[in-house]
Protein backbone atom coordinates (compact mmCIF):
# COMPACT_ATOMS: atom_id res chain seq x y z
CA UNK A 1 0.00 0.00 0.00
CA UNK A 2 1.12 3.59 -0.76
CA UNK A 3 1.92 5.87 1.93
CA UNK A 4 2.12 9.96 2.06
CA UNK A 5 3.06 11.88 4.82
CA UNK A 6 1.72 14.98 6.10
CA UNK A 7 4.15 17.64 7.78
CA UNK A 8 3.20 19.75 10.86
CA UNK A 9 5.53 22.26 13.00
CA UNK A 10 8.21 22.33 10.70
CA UNK A 11 11.14 24.59 11.07
CA UNK A 12 14.44 24.08 9.11
CA UNK A 13 17.53 23.03 10.73
CA UNK A 14 15.26 21.67 13.21
CA UNK A 15 13.28 18.40 14.81
CA UNK A 16 9.98 18.07 13.33
CA UNK A 17 7.23 15.71 13.60
CA UNK A 18 5.99 13.75 10.46
CA UNK A 19 2.23 11.97 10.56
CA UNK A 20 2.39 8.63 7.82
CA UNK A 21 -0.55 8.05 6.66
CA UNK A 22 -1.63 4.87 4.45
CA UNK A 23 -3.91 5.57 1.18
CA UNK A 24 -6.62 5.90 2.90
CA UNK A 25 -5.28 8.98 4.97
CA UNK A 26 -5.38 6.24 7.74
CA UNK A 27 -2.91 7.09 10.65
CA UNK A 28 0.06 4.77 9.89
CA UNK A 29 3.09 5.71 12.13
CA UNK A 30 4.52 8.84 13.63
CA UNK A 31 8.22 9.73 13.10
CA UNK A 32 10.90 12.57 13.70
CA UNK A 33 12.88 14.05 11.50
CA UNK A 34 15.59 16.87 11.23
CA UNK A 35 16.25 19.77 9.05
CA UNK A 36 12.94 19.20 6.92
CA UNK A 37 10.65 21.77 5.36
CA UNK A 38 8.48 22.44 2.78
CA UNK A 39 10.91 24.42 0.56
CA UNK A 40 13.94 21.74 0.89
CA UNK A 41 12.53 18.22 1.14
CA UNK A 42 15.15 15.69 0.66
CA UNK A 43 12.35 12.71 0.10
CA UNK A 44 9.89 12.44 -3.24
CA UNK A 45 6.44 11.47 -2.87
CA UNK A 46 3.13 13.31 -3.04
CA UNK A 47 2.00 14.97 0.41
CA UNK A 48 -1.15 15.79 2.03
CA UNK A 49 -1.58 19.08 4.21
CA UNK A 50 -4.03 18.68 7.10
CA UNK A 51 -5.83 21.06 8.87
CA UNK A 52 -4.77 20.99 12.69
CA UNK A 53 -3.08 17.97 14.44
CA UNK A 54 -4.00 14.48 15.31
CA UNK A 55 -4.01 13.79 19.12
CA UNK A 56 -1.18 11.35 19.03
CA UNK A 57 -0.06 11.44 22.75
CA UNK A 58 3.67 11.20 23.78
CA UNK A 59 5.06 12.91 20.78
CA UNK A 60 7.93 14.71 21.49
CA UNK A 61 10.60 16.35 19.78
CA UNK A 62 13.95 18.19 20.94
CA UNK A 63 15.00 21.65 19.01
CA UNK A 64 18.45 21.40 18.15
CA UNK A 65 18.72 17.79 19.26
CA UNK A 66 19.40 14.75 17.01
CA UNK A 67 16.80 12.13 19.01
CA UNK A 68 12.97 11.59 19.13
CA UNK A 69 10.45 9.24 20.05
CA UNK A 70 8.71 6.88 17.66
CA UNK A 71 4.72 5.32 17.29
CA UNK A 72 3.83 3.00 14.95
CA UNK A 73 0.49 1.73 14.25
CA UNK A 74 -0.78 -1.37 12.60
CA UNK A 75 -3.63 -0.73 9.59
CA UNK A 76 -6.23 -1.28 12.23
CA UNK A 77 -4.99 1.98 14.62
CA UNK A 78 -3.69 0.07 17.09
CA UNK A 79 -0.13 0.62 18.26
CA UNK A 80 2.74 -2.01 17.13
CA UNK A 81 5.74 -0.12 18.50
CA UNK A 82 6.88 2.92 20.15
CA UNK A 83 11.05 3.90 20.32
CA UNK A 84 13.71 6.42 20.96
CA UNK A 85 16.27 7.06 18.25
CA UNK A 86 19.33 8.90 18.02
CA UNK A 87 19.56 10.64 14.52
CA UNK A 88 23.33 11.17 15.20
CA UNK A 89 24.53 7.43 15.92
CA UNK A 90 21.42 6.13 14.20
CA UNK A 91 20.49 3.50 16.54
CA UNK A 92 17.98 3.06 19.15
CA UNK A 93 17.83 4.61 22.86
CA UNK A 94 16.44 4.10 25.62
CA UNK A 95 13.43 1.63 25.66
CA UNK A 96 11.44 -0.20 22.65
CA UNK A 97 8.21 -1.76 22.62
CA UNK A 98 6.36 -3.63 20.54
CA UNK A 99 2.97 -5.04 20.33
CA UNK A 100 0.87 -7.69 19.09
CA UNK A 101 -2.40 -6.68 17.15
CA UNK A 102 -4.52 -7.42 19.99
CA UNK A 103 -2.94 -5.32 21.63
CA UNK A 104 -0.33 -7.11 24.30
CA UNK A 105 3.30 -6.59 24.65
CA UNK A 106 5.44 -8.53 22.12
CA UNK A 107 8.35 -7.59 23.18
CA UNK A 108 10.88 -4.98 25.48
CA UNK A 109 14.26 -4.06 24.74
CA UNK A 110 16.62 -1.51 26.57
CA UNK A 111 19.41 -0.22 24.23
CA UNK A 112 22.34 1.08 26.34
CA UNK A 113 26.02 1.60 25.13
CA UNK A 114 27.11 -1.41 24.86
CA UNK A 115 24.31 -4.07 24.75
CA UNK A 116 20.43 -4.73 24.84
CA UNK A 117 18.18 -6.23 27.30
CA UNK A 118 15.49 -7.98 25.27
CA UNK A 119 12.18 -9.79 26.60
CA UNK A 120 9.74 -11.59 24.07
CA UNK A 121 6.28 -12.55 24.98
CA UNK A 122 3.55 -14.90 23.79
CA UNK A 123 0.38 -12.98 23.18
CA UNK A 124 -0.96 -14.59 26.34
CA UNK A 125 1.50 -12.32 27.99
CA UNK A 126 3.75 -15.20 29.56
CA UNK A 127 7.48 -14.80 28.91
CA UNK A 128 8.95 -16.32 25.58
CA UNK A 129 12.44 -15.35 25.76
CA UNK A 130 15.00 -13.05 27.90
CA UNK A 131 18.55 -12.67 27.42
CA UNK A 132 21.42 -10.08 26.40
CA UNK A 133 22.20 -9.28 22.85
CA UNK A 134 25.62 -7.04 21.36
CA UNK A 135 24.73 -4.36 19.11
CA UNK A 136 24.87 -6.36 15.63
CA UNK A 137 22.02 -8.18 17.35
CA UNK A 138 24.55 -11.32 18.77
CA UNK A 139 23.46 -13.33 21.48
CA UNK A 140 25.35 -13.12 24.41
CA UNK A 141 25.66 -14.06 28.07
CA UNK A 142 22.61 -16.40 29.75
CA UNK A 143 19.15 -16.83 27.92
CA UNK A 144 16.03 -18.27 28.63
CA UNK A 145 13.80 -19.74 26.45
CA UNK A 146 10.14 -20.47 27.97
CA UNK A 147 7.14 -22.75 26.34
CA UNK A 148 3.76 -20.93 25.92
CA UNK A 149 2.42 -22.35 29.37
CA UNK A 150 5.13 -20.12 31.02
CA UNK A 151 7.48 -23.28 31.78
CA UNK A 152 11.04 -22.87 30.82
CA UNK A 153 12.07 -24.70 27.80
CA UNK A 154 15.58 -23.86 27.49
CA UNK A 155 18.46 -22.37 29.43
CA UNK A 156 22.10 -22.02 28.92
CA UNK A 157 24.62 -19.08 27.46
CA UNK A 158 26.62 -17.42 24.79
CA UNK A 159 30.23 -16.12 23.99
CA UNK A 160 31.04 -13.11 22.90
CA UNK A 161 31.74 -15.03 19.47
CA UNK A 162 27.48 -15.88 19.92
CA UNK A 163 28.17 -19.89 19.94
CA UNK A 164 26.59 -21.89 22.74
CA UNK A 165 29.31 -22.27 25.01
CA UNK A 166 29.17 -24.15 28.67
CA UNK A 167 26.44 -25.87 30.32
CA UNK A 168 22.76 -26.10 28.17
CA UNK A 169 19.76 -26.95 29.69
CA UNK A 170 16.34 -28.34 27.79
CA UNK A 171 13.04 -29.31 29.19
CA UNK A 172 9.95 -31.09 28.22
CA UNK A 173 7.01 -28.87 27.94
CA UNK A 174 5.68 -30.37 31.44
CA UNK A 175 9.05 -28.88 33.29
CA UNK A 176 10.86 -31.83 33.40
CA UNK A 177 14.40 -32.18 32.14
CA UNK A 178 14.75 -33.39 28.09
CA UNK A 179 18.49 -32.65 27.69
CA UNK A 180 21.69 -31.79 29.27
CA UNK A 181 24.57 -30.49 27.29
CA UNK A 182 27.92 -29.78 28.15
CA UNK A 183 29.15 -27.34 25.08
CA UNK A 184 32.87 -27.07 24.52
CA UNK A 185 34.82 -25.33 21.52
CA UNK A 186 34.70 -28.53 19.24
CA UNK A 187 32.65 -31.39 20.64
CA UNK A 188 29.87 -31.27 23.48
CA UNK A 189 28.57 -34.34 25.40
CA UNK A 190 24.79 -34.39 25.83
CA UNK A 191 22.60 -36.80 27.88
CA UNK A 192 18.81 -36.77 27.16
CA UNK A 193 16.11 -37.99 29.29
CA UNK A 194 12.72 -39.39 28.76
CA UNK A 195 9.83 -37.26 30.39
CA UNK A 196 9.70 -39.96 33.20
CA UNK A 197 13.24 -38.91 34.28
CA UNK A 198 15.10 -41.41 32.85
CA UNK A 199 18.17 -41.38 30.60
CA UNK A 200 17.79 -42.32 27.01
CA UNK A 201 20.44 -41.65 25.62
CA UNK A 202 24.53 -40.06 25.69
CA UNK A 203 27.13 -39.29 23.36
CA UNK A 204 29.12 -36.24 21.81
CA UNK A 205 28.10 -33.55 18.75
CA UNK A 206 30.33 -32.17 16.66
CA UNK A 207 30.90 -28.32 16.53
CA UNK A 208 28.26 -28.29 13.82
CA UNK A 209 25.70 -30.66 15.59
CA UNK A 210 26.67 -34.18 14.27
CA UNK A 211 26.71 -37.24 16.44
CA UNK A 212 30.48 -38.35 16.96
CA UNK A 213 31.58 -41.41 17.74
CA UNK A 214 30.24 -43.80 20.37
CA UNK A 215 26.53 -43.28 21.45
CA UNK A 216 24.55 -45.39 24.12
CA UNK A 217 20.69 -45.57 24.32
CA UNK A 218 18.46 -46.77 27.31
CA UNK A 219 14.68 -47.76 27.56
CA UNK A 220 12.72 -46.19 29.99
CA UNK A 221 13.56 -49.00 32.42
CA UNK A 222 17.02 -47.65 32.17
CA UNK A 223 18.18 -51.06 30.40
CA UNK A 224 21.04 -50.82 27.41
CA UNK A 225 19.33 -50.79 24.12
CA UNK A 226 22.21 -50.22 22.00
CA UNK A 227 25.54 -48.60 21.26
CA UNK A 228 25.92 -47.09 18.41
CA UNK A 229 29.15 -45.71 16.34
CA UNK A 230 29.12 -42.26 13.80
CA UNK A 231 31.42 -41.32 11.85
CA UNK A 232 31.57 -38.58 8.50
CA UNK A 233 28.51 -36.39 10.06
CA UNK A 234 26.29 -39.34 10.39
CA UNK A 235 27.15 -40.42 6.94
CA UNK A 236 28.42 -43.87 8.14
CA UNK A 237 27.34 -45.78 11.04
CA UNK A 238 27.22 -49.51 13.11
CA UNK A 239 24.02 -49.96 15.27
CA UNK A 240 24.47 -52.75 18.20
CA UNK A 241 21.32 -53.45 20.01
CA UNK A 242 20.81 -55.51 23.25
CA UNK A 243 18.17 -57.92 24.58
CA UNK A 244 16.60 -56.35 27.65
CA UNK A 245 18.61 -59.57 29.33
CA UNK A 246 21.71 -57.68 28.11
CA UNK A 247 22.76 -60.16 25.86
CA UNK A 248 23.65 -59.11 22.08
CA UNK A 249 20.66 -58.72 19.64
CA UNK A 250 22.29 -57.14 16.26
CA UNK A 251 25.29 -55.18 14.47
CA UNK A 252 23.77 -53.65 11.46
CA UNK A 253 26.10 -51.03 9.35
CA UNK A 254 24.45 -48.49 7.52
CA UNK A 255 25.16 -45.57 5.07
CA UNK A 256 23.66 -42.48 4.05
CA UNK A 257 20.72 -43.91 6.71
CA UNK A 258 20.60 -47.10 4.34
CA UNK A 259 21.14 -50.63 5.23
CA UNK A 260 24.80 -51.29 3.60
CA UNK A 261 27.17 -53.80 4.94
CA UNK A 262 26.78 -56.96 6.78
CA UNK A 263 23.98 -57.45 9.73
CA UNK A 264 23.93 -59.94 12.40
CA UNK A 265 20.77 -60.95 14.30
CA UNK A 266 21.56 -63.42 17.32
CA UNK A 267 19.29 -65.40 19.20
CA UNK A 268 18.71 -64.52 22.89
CA UNK A 269 20.16 -67.53 24.41
CA UNK A 270 23.75 -65.88 22.49
CA UNK A 271 23.98 -67.81 19.23
CA UNK A 272 24.02 -66.07 15.60
CA UNK A 273 20.67 -66.89 13.78
CA UNK A 274 20.83 -64.57 10.93
CA UNK A 275 23.52 -62.95 8.80
CA UNK A 276 22.29 -60.53 5.83
CA UNK A 277 24.79 -58.88 3.09
CA UNK A 278 22.98 -55.38 2.20
CA UNK A 279 24.60 -52.97 -0.54
CA UNK A 280 23.03 -50.13 -1.35
CA UNK A 281 19.70 -50.70 0.92
CA UNK A 282 19.48 -54.39 -1.39
CA UNK A 283 20.14 -57.80 -0.11
CA UNK A 284 22.87 -59.47 -1.62
CA UNK A 285 22.80 -62.44 0.97
CA UNK A 286 20.94 -63.80 3.56
CA UNK A 287 21.89 -66.99 5.59
CA UNK A 288 20.37 -68.38 8.45
CA UNK A 289 22.67 -70.67 11.53
CA UNK A 290 21.53 -73.61 13.72
CA UNK A 291 22.80 -73.30 16.98
CA UNK A 292 25.43 -75.65 15.76
CA UNK A 293 26.39 -73.09 13.10
CA UNK A 294 25.54 -74.93 10.55
CA UNK A 295 24.10 -72.24 7.42
CA UNK A 296 21.08 -72.47 5.28
CA UNK A 297 19.76 -69.87 2.62
CA UNK A 298 17.04 -68.03 5.14
CA UNK A 299 13.25 -68.25 3.98
CA UNK A 300 12.47 -64.77 2.47
CA UNK A 301 9.43 -64.74 5.57
CA UNK A 302 12.13 -64.78 7.66
CA UNK A 303 14.18 -62.42 6.21
CA UNK A 304 11.23 -59.77 6.26
CA UNK A 305 10.61 -60.69 10.06
CA UNK A 306 13.96 -59.47 10.62
CA UNK A 307 14.09 -56.26 8.98
CA UNK A 308 10.62 -55.62 10.74
CA UNK A 309 12.73 -55.82 14.39
CA UNK A 310 16.07 -54.02 12.88
CA UNK A 311 13.83 -50.70 12.85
Amino acid sequence: MENYKTLSNTVKGFIARALLYDSDRNLDNVEIHEDISSNDREEEGEYFEYEGLLNIENIIWNIGFHEGYKKSYYESGVLQNESCWDAEKAEFIGLYKAYYESGELMGLSIFSNDAIASKGYFENGNLKFEGIRTKSDQKIGIWKFYYENGNLSATGSYDIDGNENGLWQQYYESGEIKSVTEEGSLERFTTNYYESGEISSQGMLDDEGYKLGEWITYNPSGDLLSMINFEDCEKKYKVVRFYPSGNLMSEVDYIDYILDGLTRYYHESGFLEYEISFHAGNISLALKYDENGNAIKAPSEDVDKILVLLK
